[in-house]
């Protein structure tokens, strides 16, 4: 039930930040254009020339959401009782955690929670 829990929160988190992109001042984006928007927000980075999801988005072969999720979902905590990423060398892993990190942070203006 948690790991379920897990991919509805993460899909609920990956269409709130595409749909506004879908249909932006009634323009539609491309399919690369949508995964590097979500990959820049998801990650806080730029798509790497030599990225492999955003390749497979580019011939078409991998549609622009399944891609985004699949970054998205390294940031998922599964190492060590759930309080590790699963691969802590790969940058863009501690870049999601990194971002969804201090997303969920900024929403409490007290970071003292001792009480």
């Amino acid at each position: 039930m948690i790991k379920n829990l897990k991919v509805f929160n993460l899909s609920i988190i990956a269409l709130s930040i595409l749909l506004p992109f879908n249909s932006s001042a009634g323009t539609n984006l491309t399919n690369i254009a949508l995964f590097n928007r979500c990959y820049a927000q998801i990650t806080g980075l730029r798509v790497a020339p030599e990225n492999m999801l955003a390749r497979q988005v580019a011939a078409g072969t991998m549609p622009a959401i399944t891609a985004c999720l699949q970054v998205l979902n390294k940031g998922i905590l599964n190492g060590n009782g759930n309080t590790t990423i699963a691969n802590t060398a790969d940058p863009e892993a501690l870049a999601v955690f990194r971002n969804m990190h201090n997303l969920h942070s900024s929403w409490f203006s007290m970071k003292d929670f001792t009480d």
